[in-house]
């Protein structure tokens, strides 16, 4: 089997991953991000645009 992540000492397999997910209820999580992830993929911004989002994250 593929070991994918270890954590301490579990080694966490490639097959072991749904089932922890589903387990731990995060499977809408990850759902929610991947969409996020593709609806915002092809979103570009200038320079000046990305050094204000930067400014006003940390000033909030």
């Amino acid at each position: 089997m593929t070991q994918i992540l270890q954590i301490g000492s579990k080694l966490i397999q490639a097959h072991e991953v749904l089932s922890l997910l589903k387990r731990y209820q995060l499977t809408p999580q990850i759902v929610r991000n991947i969409i996020l992830d593709q609806a915002i993929a092809y979103i570009s911004c200038t320079d000046e645009e990305r050094r204000v989002a930067v400014e006003n994250f940390y000033h909030t």
